[in-house]
């Protein structure tokens, strides 16, 4: 009899320590929360103090921006139109027969309607990512070659790529039926 009186009283004891410690973890809880929540308001207070400040020392040394986009030089496709099929097949690694066939297959899935901005042909896109395949130059010299931006070159260098894959490997690439890629 003793020792279950011994045994209740131990589990009173444990049972009133987790509560202690239940209610100190509860008020710690809340106290960082009610402190996070003051450094919140006076960040807040002093970033809107420092936007008001730097509004009003910059407001007379402000340039208006009369244009958004960069002017670039897009002159390429008229250089390639003096081409014989031999400078052709030396820059871009085929024949113009089969770029323009590639353009024709690629075009629905190529082709966009920009709002804001004209949309790059199609024809230039293929020739980007031709060029960066064939040549194997940095974004860069192909983004003054053609005109475009460093990360619009990579962007259609991948966009291209990941079309050709998708829609053409099927109908380009025959394997026989025994035999696998990685063997």
């Amino acid at each position: 009899m003793l020792a279950v009186a011994i045994y209740f009283g131990l589990l009173w004891l444990n049972y009133r320590r987790w509560q202690r410690s239940r209610r100190m973890r509860r008020r710690r809880r809340l106290a960082r929360r009610q402190l996070a929540a003051l450094y919140d308001d006076q960040e807040r207070e002093l970033s809107v103090l420092a936007l008001i400040l730097s509004n009003s020392l910059t407001i007379s040394t402000m340039q208006h921006r009369s244009v958004w986009t960069r002017q670039r030089n897009r002159a390429f496709p008229e250089i390639t139109r003096g081409w014989d099929d031999m400078e052709w097949k030396r820059n871009f690694q085929m024949s113009r027969s089969t770029f323009a066939y590639l353009c024709s297959k690629l075009r629905p899935k190529l082709q966009r309607a920009h709002r804001v901005r004209a949309p790059i042909p199609v024809e230039t896109k293929v020739a980007i990512a031709l060029w960066r395949l064939g040549t194997n130059v940095e974004y860069r010299t192909i983004s003054h070659l053609f005109g475009v931006g460093i990360s619009t070159v990579w962007v259609i260098v991948h966009e291209v790529c990941c079309e050709i894959v998708r829609c053409l490997l099927r109908t380009l690439s025959r394997f026989h039926k025994d035999m696998r890629p990685w063997q």
